[in-house]
């Protein structure tokens, strides 16, 4: 029986180079599992998805994406690019910051043997790979995702932040978020759900793929294997919830059970769910995919176009 042709895709500065320092205990769980080729991702992402997506068309079984959310995009990239008919599967070991999608998956993100015994394993689950349109002043453009969009508040956090780089990751994160916290208004959005309009007035906006976001919360009744995208419109005072949620959460490093209490308590925000969804502005805003700044757009599409298998924790 032939082996496994596995193409592991790694982002070698991950988590401080951290992907990079780990990969010599990585390599030998992987090997046992597969025949390994090993790509590295480089600064150009788009040279990164054209090799991914010229390495999946010589026929791999399965490709492992090593790194954050950004990097398991840029894998999703290459193989909707290279073999969108009959894609190889798909495994995730998690070297980022929210790790949205490995926590979904749920992985195992302090058990590295553990993740890589996954990546190389037998069990798996659906995972929707996703496309956005976007209409922004200098033209059109388009991205796959399998995390989230936003507009609105995270949005031009995660533009703001750019401008604080120079501070490390946390630190900028927390100088974008107190930049923006004195100057954000809310804005006016024309929501299209499979072809049924409404109109809203929100302080952020996020359309998501995987029943987490920013690493700790829980999204209601959304899942990342039903063809279906899970829209969620927040006010002033619904993100200020959640944002107080999240910093709670990530205090409570004795585990005394507030996660779940505070899910309950601050599930406020306004919750749609359809196959294609359109949001429009009444003028150009900032816009994050998967957590990265892609520009401003006024008019934006979003759906499904493709499941991978793809390896999963129990």
């Amino acid at each position: 029986m032939a082996r496994r042709r596995m193409l592991v895709v790694m982002n070698p500065s991950a988590h401080d180079w951290e992907a990079r320092d780990r990969w010599p205990q990585l390599e030998p769980v992987l090997a046992a599992t597969g025949e390994l080729t090993l790509l590295n991702t480089v600064a150009d992402n788009a040279e990164t998805v054209a090799s991914v997506a010229e390495k999946v068309r010589a026929g791999f079984d399965r490709v492992v994406a090593i790194g954050g959310d950004g990097t398991v995009r840029l894998v999703c990239s290459g193989i909707l690019r290279g073999a969108p008919q009959k894609p190889p599967e798909l495994a995730v070991i998690p070297f980022g910051t929210a790790n949205n999608v490995s926590k979904s998956l749920k992985l195992p993100l302090d058990d590295l043997r553990a993740m890589a015994q996954i990546a190389g394993g037998e069990r798996l689950t659906g995972l929707d790979v996703c496309w956005a349109a976007l209409d922004s002043p200098s033209g059109k453009s388009e991205h796959v995702w399998v995390n989230c969009v936003g507009v609105g508040m995270d949005a031009d956090v995660v533009a703001a932040r750019g401008r604080y780089r120079g501070l490390g990751s946390y630190t900028s994160y927390a100088a974008a978020m107190a930049e923006r916290a004195l100057e954000q208004r809310s804005l006016d959005v024309a929501l299209t759900l499979d072809g049924a309009a409404t109109q809203h007035r929100v302080f952020n906006a996020v359309v998501t793929n995987v029943p987490l976001y920013a690493g700790a919360l829980a999204m209601p009744n959304a899942r990342m294997d039903d063809g279906i995208l899970d829209v969620y419109l927040f006010g002033r005072n619904e993100y200020g919830s959640k944002v107080l949620s999240y910093f709670i959460k990530q205090a409570d490093i004795l585990d005394l059970g507030v996660s779940g209490l505070l899910d309950e308590v601050t599930q406020n925000q306004r919750e749609f769910h359809g196959r294609e969804v359109r949001i429009r502005l009444a003028y150009p805003r900032a816009v994050q995919v998967d957590g990265d700044a892609v520009g401003e757009a006024s008019d934006m599409v979003l759906r499904v176009v493709l499941q991978l298998r793809t390896a999963c924790g129990t």
